[in-house]
């Protein structure tokens, strides 16, 4: 639960070609670099997030969206309790 953990997660919509998942990360809790086996965008809703990615870093606040290719590793750190949807391009 949202309370236990440092992030919760619920897959919104999932079919054969996209997911969307909406994210909650605790302040201070990082998702370590890993990568997608599909073009992601995230869209953060509430809090503060930086999204790292190719040695770059993006702050984003709420209405900001970020979009990234496939197969790219990239971290997610909130800055303070933060939502997110990520939205998840998967190949047939």
């Amino acid at each position: 639960s949202w309370l236990d953990n440092s992030r919760n997660s619920i897959t919104v919509f999932k079919c054969n070609t996209m997911r969307i998942v909406l994210v909650g990360l605790h302040g201070g809790q990082e998702m370590q670099e890993h990568t997608a086996e599909g073009v992601i965008s995230v869209q953060l809703l509430e809090g503060h997030i930086v999204f790292a990615a190719d040695g770059k870093e993006k702050k984003l606040v709420p209405g900001n969206m970020i979009t990234l290719h496939e197969k790219i590793p990239h971290s997610v750190t909130a800055m303070e309790d933060s939502v997110f949807l990520l939205i998840m391009a998967l190949k047939k």
